[in-house]
């Protein structure tokens, strides 16, 4: 029954025309994988490290499937892209979440200040607002009104209309 072979270094589908060769431990390869590494000098299986000589390589004669679908090289490439996208966006959020982090003290202030408005609001919307922030004689945009019904109210903020 035809099986299929990968070889582990170059991440190719070995077909029938691709020489297959084990090395003493049993893992096999592309011989021309093997062949560059005698030839650089790597003397151990690039799996588990086992030493071997030029002359323990064997050559393989197994028959293989000529259509494999998708390579693992192709599948490795995917992958791949998908890693480095990945690394992309994580780097982002990183870049982020410190920027954040390094303006927190400001965010929390505007939050403070907003909470403020919103309450000084409320507090407009149904009654009179009594004297809560600096002192309206040091400060020109903080006079007192008078509205027509008699209620004295304060301008919070110099050039809001009351």
């Amino acid at each position: 029954m035809p099986t299929k072979l990968v070889c582990c270094i170059c991440l190719d589908d070995m077909t029938n025309d691709t020489a297959i060769v084990a090395l003493p431990c049993g893992h096999c390869f592309g011989e021309q994988c093997v062949d560059e590494c005698l030839l650089s000098g790597v003397r151990k299986c690039p799996l588990c490290q086992k030493p071997y000589r030029s002359s323990q390589v064997l050559k393989l004669f197994v028959p293989l499937e000529d259509d494999c679908g998708q390579s693992y090289k192709q599948k490795y490439n995917e992958l791949a892209k998908k890693a480095g996208d990945l690394t992309n966006h994580y780097q982002v959020l990183k870049d982020f979440c410190a920027m954040t982090a390094s303006n927190a003290p400001i965010i929390s202030r505007v939050n403070e200040l907003v909470n403020q408005m919103a309450i000084s609001q409320e507090e407009l919307k149904g009654k009179t607002v009594i004297d809560k922030g600096p002192n309206p004689t040091k400060n020109p945009a903080l006079q007192p009104k008078q509205t027509k019904g008699g209620k004295l109210l304060w301008k919070l903020f110099a050039g809001m209309k009351l």
